[in-house]
């Protein structure tokens, strides 16, 4: 992830959420909203 996130321009932590947060979206976690905070990104698969 370190890399992906270097690459992106990002810190690991934010690809690290991005990825947790597609998760929960796609059925694939159930530890944590489904949808992000009004005025938040929502993430697209």
């Amino acid at each position: 992830m370190r890399d992906v996130a270097e690459d992106m321009g990002c810190s690991t932590e934010a690809v690290r959420n991005w990825v947790k947060q597609a998760d929960i979206v796609e059925g694939r976690r159930d530890d944590g909203p489904a949808t992000s905070a009004p005025g938040e990104a929502q993430i697209s698969p």
